[in-house]
């Protein structure tokens, strides 16, 4: 039988708080002999009790990502629907983490609240691990200007441009994924070939030219990135994320790839420029006011 240390929760952003929380699964997996294991759930439980669906700062895959990036090595989502909602908090113990998922070991953060109606919290966990044998550790939450960090604060500050809250909030650098997919090809023909890329469903910065990195395939690649409407050649003022490349060797066969793009730093606003020429002068001097990320 497998020892399974668990935590569970949506991990939208995977910030300093959820890193912390799966440091602790991985660090007592390891002491154990264990597995650390997470338990998400396909759907915002937002989306399921409110029937509103918030902007995510990160999709499922890439909260997959961003765990098995810290070291998880087994995730199981969940649809929050009528089955899971409805259960309550020692049904949810009881049926899912130790019948199901194997739990010889939780951690959690002391604010939870968990089962139907969010009727559980840390007292009654306690008592429930008791009963059934589980073993519990728990952490207090990560606090930035004096507030605990949480999702909707970091989702809050991306919105409005403030890069350096979100920043330190998330521990990392601001990233999206998405796949490549195909554009007007405007950008190959003018020598600055872009990739288009489709987000899954995450919420993005203002619109502006951001130094960048984009990870494909576990490498890492400088990239210039342009978050707006193209107001230059377009007019339809849909907004699109444009990835360019700076290092030409690499560019080659994208699309259909799911990219990760860290932004690093804003650079400036968009702008519509009187032609083509205009545009290409101020790429070239976007590309030296870009700091060298970390390759």
């Amino acid at each position: 039988m497998k020892r399974s240390i668990i935590t569970w929760g949506i991990f939208d952003g995977m910030h300093k708080g959820h890193q912390l929380l799966i440091r602790k699964v991985v660090e007592w997996s390891k002491k154990a002999g264990g597995v650390p294991m997470v338990l998400t759930f396909y759907e915002h439980p937002d989306k399921v009790l409110l029937d509103k669906q918030p902007p995510t700062l990160t999709s499922l895959e890439h909260r997959f990502s961003l765990l098995r990036d810290n070291g998880i090595k087994e995730i199981i989502a969940l649809p929050f629907a009528s089955g899971l909602r409805n259960l309550s908090p020692e049904a949810f113990v009881r049926d899912i983490l130790l019948n199901w998922m194997q739990a010889y070991g939780l951690i959690v953060t002391s604010n939870l609240r968990f089962g139907k109606d969010k009727q559980g919290n840390l007292v009654l966990l306690k008592e429930l691990c008791g009963k059934y044998h589980i073993n519990l550790k728990t952490i207090p939450p990560i606090y930035y200007k004096n507030k605990i960090i949480s999702s909707t604060r970091i989702r809050q500050a991306i919105s409005k441009g403030n890069l350096r809250e979100a920043k330190a909030m998330l521990g990392r650098e601001i990233t999206l994924m998405g796949t490549v997919v195909q554009g007007s090809g405007r950008g190959r023909k003018l020598g600055i070939p872009t990739a288009n890329l489709d987000l899954h469903h995450e919420i993005a910065p203002p619109n502006g030219v951001y130094t960048s990195r984009a990870r494909i395939n576990g490498h890492y690649l400088k990239a210039l990135t342009n978050i707006g409407t193209r107001p230059t050649f377009d007019k339809s003022k849909r907004v699109i994320v444009e990835v360019h490349i700076i290092e030409q060797k690499s560019w080659k066969n994208l699309y259909g790839k799911t990219m990760e793009l860290e932004l690093i730093k804003k650079i400036r606003g968009e702008k519509k420029f009187l032609n083509a020429a205009e545009l290409l002068k101020q790429i070239e001097k976007d590309k030296k006011a870009c700091f060298k990320p970390r390759i």
